[in-house]
């Protein structure tokens, strides 16, 4: 599963949302979410918690889709503190 700005949120507040439509602010809290931002953690949480494999599917597009826009998300927020940068 690939994100790009016409796709659709999968989940979450902003759930069927365009991608370009999800504020900033919102993505930037996902991406400094401990269950989010690290892709490796996603990845073992999706193996031992029994999660379906959908499930962790959408989580890590949406990791991907914020990691290849932080640039964007990080000038529309400019006064947003972000703990883990990509």
């Amino acid at each position: 599963m690939k994100l790009d700005d016409q796709s659709q949120m999968p989940f979450g507040k902003f759930n069927g949302y365009l991608m370009e439509k999800v504020p900033a602010e919102y993505l930037l809290w996902i991406w400094d979410d401990a269950y989010l931002w690290d892709r490796a953690s996603v990845e073992r949480e999706g193996s031992t918690k029994n999660r379906d494999d959908r499930h962790v599917e959408k989580r890590l597009a949406v990791h991907d889709y914020i990691r290849d826009n932080f640039s964007v998300l990080e000038t529309e927020c400019p006064d947003r503190i972000i703990k883990h940068q990509p």
